[in-house]
This record gives C-alpha cells, sequence and structure tokens, in this order.
C-alpha cells in the first residue's frame, strides 16, 4: 500500500516549499474574500491582481508537492488514466471553460448566468477541486491527495464568502439565481 520513498533533501525540500505556498496563497484569497464581506466594499484591482499571482505561485509549489511527493499509495498505473487523468482534464477545462465564458476571474459589473452558469454558480470552483482530486493520483501522492481535504475546505470557505458579497452587491436577482442553480 502506502510506500516512503527514500528520498533526498532536496525533494523534502520542494514539498515543504508546496505546502508553505499553497498556504499563503489559499490564505491570501480568503483573507480577500473575507475583509471584502466584512468591510462591505470592492477590493482593488492591484489586490486581486497580486492574490491570483499569489494563487498561481501556490498552484506551482502545489504541484512540485505533488510531483515530489514522498509518500506514495502504491497504485496501479490503471488508476492514473481512469481517475487520475479524467478528473485532472476535467477540473482544468472546467476552471478554463468557466473563465472563458466568465471572460476573467475578477468581478463583473453584471451578474454572469448563461452557458455554463446557468446550471452551476461557481464552476470554476469545482474544477479547482476535481483537478486537485485528480492530479495527485496521476503521481501516486498521498500526501498531496489528503492535502484536497484542506484545499476544498478552503474553496468552500471562499464560495461561501463570494455568495454573500454577491448577495449584496445583486440583490434579489442573486437570490432567484441561487434558487436556479447548483454549488
Amino acid at each position: 500500500m502506502l510506500e516512503i520513498l527514500k528520498t533526498s533533501t532536496w525533494v523534502y525540500i520542494l514539498v515543504a516549499l508546496g505546502i508553505f505556498f499553497c498556504l499563503c496563497s489559499y490564505s491570501v484569497r480568503l483573507a480577500i474574500h473575507f475583509i471584502s464581506y466584512k468591510k462591505q466594499r470592492e477590493i482593488s484591482k492591484k489586490v486581486i491582481s497580486f492574490s491570483l499571482v499569489a494563487v498561481f505561485l501556490g498552484y506551482l509549489g502545489w504541484g512540485f508537492w505533488s510531483i515530489a511527493d514522498p509518500v506514495k499509495m502504491g497504485l496501479d498505473k490503471v488508476y492514473t488514466y481512469s481517475i487520475g487523468i479524467p478528473l485532472t482534464v476535467l477540473g482544468f477545462g472546467l476552471f478554463f471553460y468557466s473563465d472563458i465564458a466568465k471572460m476573467g476571474v475578477t468581478d463583473k459589473e453584471a451578474l454572469v448566468t448563461k452557458g455554463l452558469y446557468s446550471k452551476i454558480r461557481h464552476p470554476m470552483y469545482i474544477g479547482i477541486i476535481l483537478f486537485h482530486i485528480g492530479f495527485p493520483f496521476i503521481f501516486d501522492g498521498f500526501t498531496s491527495l489528503i492535502s484536497t481535504i484542506i484545499w476544498a475546505t478552503f474553496v468552500l470557505i471562499w464560495k461561501k464568502y463570494e455568495e454573500k458579497n454577491l448577495e449584496r452587491k445583486f440583490g434579489e436577482e442573486y437570490v432567484e439565481y441561487k434558487k436556479k442553480t447548483w454549488f
């Protein structure tokens, strides 16, 4: 089952950096959602851009962590092809398709309710979670897969504050939209 590979120090450094960058970047994004909600105002585009760069760096760190994960699940390659690749591609595709439909990751002046957004309120977040589940299967990384619990928790908290902000911004229009859509 689980096997801990004999690894060199640089692998542990990569894993530690991956954990650090991911925690920092997700915390920055969470702080922005929280501050926006508590202060009841829009966050500046510079701060949003900074948070997006931080999250991108966090994903690079998490990617290195997933690849260099010293605790392997010991799964057959069939799981790589049947679980890892499909979930990773689906998550990545869902994220980028919804990004294109929304025309960016920043807040919009109008509520986006067409295409994929007519069925799902947060397809980007679903994509992120699917990606976090699938990618570790590709590289057989146990700790990076278990870390999905942490990242999914962050995403669910982001969703909570984002929905409160959208409800405040769009009022009854958003409340009605929530009733017609999932997640």
